[in-house]
């Protein structure tokens, strides 16, 4: 009869993560038996710098519904796995020491459903990926990184071959890409070639994306006789900076 009374249950489904004590062993009122964390829900603090918050949808700040969609993936038992989540909430407060704010991601069911999702489940202590789903921006340009030069400079070359330097507003960036907000239009080509010393006006060759290889036109006649077109040997890389449908360039 005394057995059964001392059954003792937890509030929430949940799995054990430590015992403080051991069979046959006397407890005393408010002695700590086990360490337990719930099994219904899997939460993820995301870090991010608070420049990252003007590109997601959020509906508020601390505890949330209705927050973006976001993916975790990391590598487990020899196997990419990837987990369905989303943002459940902000911190209160920003972080003294990196000045990050962090958003908390949750998985439903992170030992049931989602575990026989992707074939394995998202526990406790794993180190993971997370990608957030953003705002959607219609006609995005995307550069790749390597395009930026001295920052926020931008070589275009002109429909005559001419190579130009261009002031760009930088928006989104990852480690790949460059979104741009102001100074670039669709159709222009950008260079991506590495050049030893551009000059502003200098004529190039451009290599297109076919292999093709397109010459600059002649200098006007106004010049000089005799004299040298700066960088008329140089070639650059065509990039057009058309968008594509889906936001991204092309």
């Amino acid at each position: 009869r005394d057995v059964d009374r001392a059954k003792i249950l937890a509030p929430f489904a949940g799995c054990v993560r430590s015992e403080s004590v051991s069979d046959g062993q006397l407890v005393a009122r408010g002695q700590v038996l086990a360490d337990l964390f719930s099994s219904d829900l899997a939460e993820v603090r995301v870090p991010l710098v608070d420049g990252d918050l003007a590109y997601l949808d959020l509906p508020g700040y601390g505890r949330f519904e209705g927050g973006p969609s976001a993916t975790i993936t990391t590598m487990f038992a020899g196997a990419a796995r990837s987990w369905t989540g989303r943002v459940l909430g902000m911190e209160g407060e920003v972080d003294g020491t990196s000045r990050m704010v962090t958003l908390i991601v949750g998985v439903e069911d992170p030992y049931g459903a989602a575990a026989a999702a992707t074939g394995a489940p998202l526990m406790p202590g794993l180190f993971v990926d997370v990608a957030l789903t953003g705002r959607a921006v219609e006609e995005a340009i995307l550069l790749p990184r390597d395009a930026l030069r001295a920052g926020s400079l931008v070589f275009v070359v002109d429909s005559k071959g001419v190579l130009r330097f261009r002031k760009v507003t930088l928006g989104w960036r990852d480690e790949q890409r460059v979104q741009i907000l102001t100074g670039l239009a669709a159709g222009d080509g950008v260079c991506l070639s590495p050049l030893a010393a551009p000059v502003d006006g200098m004529r190039v060759r451009v290599v297109l994306p076919d292999g093709s290889v397109r010459e600059p036109e002649p200098a006007p006649a106004a010049e000089a006789p005799g004299s040298e077109t700066p960088g008329a040997d140089a070639e650059a890389a065509g990039h057009s900076s058309q968008p594509s449908p889906n936001g991204g360039s092309q």
